[in-house]
């Protein structure tokens, strides 16, 4: 499943994140779409740690979503 596909999901079914679509480059890491796929399927929110894997990558602002 397509990263952008599971990151609505996850805000649909889990919460939303502190990050956008947009925000994170998940071609330079594709192990992010399995991590959010696990999340998924556990039920369960990212951890911290998890969450700062998607941060390092990401561009963003702090506070800014597209």
């Amino acid at each position: 499943m397509s990263y952008t596909r599971l990151h609505k999901i996850y805000e649909e079914k889990i919460g939303e994140l502190p990050f956008s679509i947009v925000e994170v480059n998940y071609g330079e890491k594709p192990e992010l779409v399995d991590i959010l796929e696990e999340a998924i399927l556990n039920n369960v929110e990212l951890t911290e740690e998890q969450i700062k894997l998607f941060a390092d990558i990401s561009q963003n602002k702090e506070g800014e979503r597209y």
